[in-house]
């Protein structure tokens, strides 16, 4: 496999944050030599675009994209992939000095997804999430 991971800077105020992973992950030895390795994408990567209007002020949207993949425990391979998904983030960070002031929408379009499939059972996560924090750093 192989990773990319790059960062272009189109004005004083926007940057684009792009990374991709491309991984061939099969089953080397064994019963089920040559079938790929179970809950693992062959295809992942991230696109974040940050909006800087001030020094001291980030706005990022964020998109993270799994690739399709067998669920995990399916290791002959039969059970049919797992459809490929993107999940949004939204923050806001204000930086102060020693203080940081972040806030986030985590799966901003709200999709339904589990984050363990397995041949056995999933385990669903929660839809849009909001959280912030502050920092305060000695």
């Amino acid at each position: 496999g192989f990773v990319v991971d790059s960062a272009y800077t189109l004005s004083n105020e926007w940057s684009l944050l792009v990374n991709y992973h491309y991984l061939q992950a099969d089953v080397s030895e064994g019963l089920y030599r040559g079938n790929e390795v179970p809950f693992t994408s062959e295809h992942t990567g991230a696109f974040t675009a940050r909006f800087t209007p001030a020094k001291d002020l980030t706005f990022s949207l964020e998109s993270l994209y799994t690739g399709e993949r067998f669920k995990a425990d399916d290791d002959a391979n039969s059970a049919g992939k797992l459809e490929a998904m993107t999940l949004f983030t939204l923050s806001v960070a204000k930086e102060s000095g020693p203080w940081s002031i972040v806030a986030r929408i985590d799966n901003l379009t709200d999709k339904r997804y589990a984050g363990y499939y397995s041949v056995w059972g999933q385990y669903p996560q929660a839809g849009r999430r909001y959280s912030a924090g502050v920092t305060y750093q000695f």
